[in-house]
């Protein structure tokens, strides 16, 4: 628990001493709370609130939706709460009932709607002055395309401790 403090208290500094403290954070979450879990990712969205006090937000979150409960193809809701702009998209993957081909489809259908909204985004405010990401599995594989592609920096920080060295398990065991 100090370490994610640490970690929100350096990210929070960051983004104040941030040279272009105009433009947008581009938020990219792998867990958010949203109408299938809602719950999951809580500390991520108050971490958004939070620097949504200091600087605009606007967090864009991708979601499978495998039992069609609240989309039959694709949803996207948004959201605007001060500086804070959420925008959830969920999407029914396509099945073959084949389980790989459906994993390789679904990943494909996420990595897409992920980078619409981000193109979507920088089409109506311009880049961001920095993406921000908690986890490097599935958000991180599109900060990292952000990057290559359209040049904007990212910084992720990973809260799992299965990364430190005394953790057991952790991911030398894997």
């Amino acid at each position: 628990m100090v370490l994610i403090v640490l970690l929100s208290h350096c990210f929070l500094q960051f983004v104040i001493s941030f040279s272009l403290m105009n433009k947008k954070i581009l938020w990219l979450a792998s867990w958010y709370p949203n109408e299938l879990a809602p719950i999951d990712g809580d500390f991520i969205q108050r971490h958004a609130k939070a620097v949504s006090l200091i600087r605009p937000v606007h967090l864009i979150f991708v979601k499978k939706d495998e039992t069609a409960r609240v989309t039959k193809s694709i949803k996207q809701c948004n959201e605007k709460n001060g500086n804070l702009e959420e925008t959830i998209i969920y999407y029914k993957p396509i099945k073959t009932g084949i389980a790989f081909i459906d994993k390789i489809i679904s990943n494909a259908a996420y990595k897409k709607h992920y980078k619409r909204a981000i193109l979507r985004h920088i089409h109506a405010n311009g880049k961001p002055a920095v993406i921000h990401l908690h986890v490097a599995m599935k958000a991180g594989l599109i900060a990292l395309w952000a990057k290559k592609k359209l040049g904007i920096s990212y910084i992720l920080l990973e809260h799992w401790t299965g990364y430190l060295p005394g953790a057991k398990p952790n991911i030398e065991d894997a």
